[in-house]
């Protein structure tokens, strides 16, 4: 089983899972990655990878990780949308229905869904990550600030490997479509960008000062990811576990 234990529990830490889902069978990765929200910068503790599991088989190893004493972090019954469980739940309803037989709702990230402009309508959520063109933007790009300012600590090795094949256009982030020609995936950049969205408000609810709170001001170039690619800086500064 590809999965990496980089940090064991501490007992009273506030985790937080990020779940990027797919069909299993040799195609797509699944990933899980838990981040500690309780340490600063936010450090990456636990990574699951494998084109051989489903949305069960994620649960399933979420819920493990949850009982070994990865805690997922708990919602405060009196603040909505404050819960450390991440799932993207766009391409894959599965996941959600799997997640939902083993964990209570007060541990789910909830999402307000995007509002009809002009609409009178109440705000519907979600509860999970629905990825819209806007939504991925906004997450990818925060992930990106992070690593502009060193404010999360990471030891996977396919985060750095994944940057040649994202790239910004008009704004936008976008998967490259060079991947599909070189076998390249973007599931573990996905899968710490919903980890890190539920960082943000687990953090706040708990009263936790924000870990960066200058990422929000950095401006973001198309040629970072690339360049990241290539000179690979995080790997000497020690952010990147030796592979």
């Amino acid at each position: 089983m590809p999965l990496h234990l980089y940090h064991e529990p501490v007992k009273g830490h506030l985790y937080c899972y990020g779940l990027d889902s797919s069909r299993g069978g040799g195609g797509d990765n699944s990933v899980l990655d838990v981040l500690d929200a309780s340490v600063s910068p936010p450090t990456e503790v636990v990574c699951l990878r494998s084109n051989k599991l489903d949305a069960m088989d994620l649960a399933k190893n979420a819920r493990d990780l949850h009982d070994y004493g990865y805690e997922v972090a708990r919602g405060n019954k009196y603040i909505p949308r404050s819960g450390g469980l991440v799932p993207e739940i766009t391409g894959d309803k599965d996941i959600v229905h799997q997640l939902q037989s083993r964990f209570d709702l007060d541990f789910w990230y909830v999402q307000e869904k995007e509002a009809k402009p002009r609409s009178l309508e109440p705000v519907a959520v979600n509860f999970g990550f629905h990825t819209s063109e806007a939504s991925k933007t906004t997450i990818v790009s925060f992930l990106h600030a992070c690593l502009v300012r060193r404010a999360l600590f990471y030891s996977n090795p396919w985060l750095q490997d994944e940057a040649r094949y994202w790239s910004r256009f008009e704004g936008n982030w976008k998967y490259g479509l060079a991947s599909g020609h070189s076998g390249g995936h973007g599931d573990v950049t996905m899968a710490i960008a919903l980890a890190l969205a539920g960082v943000v408000v687990v953090q706040e609810n708990a009263g936790i000062a924000p870990f960066c709170r200058e990422a929000q001001s950095v401006r973001v170039s198309q040629s970072y990811w690339e360049w990241e690619a290539r000179s690979g800086p995080w790997k000497r500064q020690g952010h990147l576990a030796a592979r």
